[in-house]
């Protein structure tokens, strides 16, 4: 018979990041993405602002980072659209 108990290991298991440094410095999944989401993309960054300001609203971290997110969603379409035409 097979041994059920003990430290053994599951290769599906998901990992647990209990080690992460993210808590400690108080600091979101979301807000992280975010983060890096708006580092890639200076130029799409710019865009968002400028278009934010002529809307007369105020410009926060969030709401640039989700207007970043719509443009690469956008951009990603495109681009499938593109290969799916290419190759029927």
């Amino acid at each position: 018979m097979f041994h059920k108990g003990g430290e053994h290991g599951n290769q599906y298991k998901v990992a647990k990041s209990i080690h992460s440094t993210l808590p400690k410095t108080g600091i979101t999944k979301y807000e992280s993405t975010a983060a890096r989401s708006v580092a890639r993309n200076p130029e799409i960054v710019e865009q968002v602002i400028k278009g934010i300001e002529l809307k007369n609203e105020v410009i926060t971290s969030s709401k640039v980072a989700c207007e970043v997110k719509k443009i690469e969603k956008k951009e990603n379409r495109r681009v499938e659209i593109r290969k799916r035409s290419r190759y029927p």
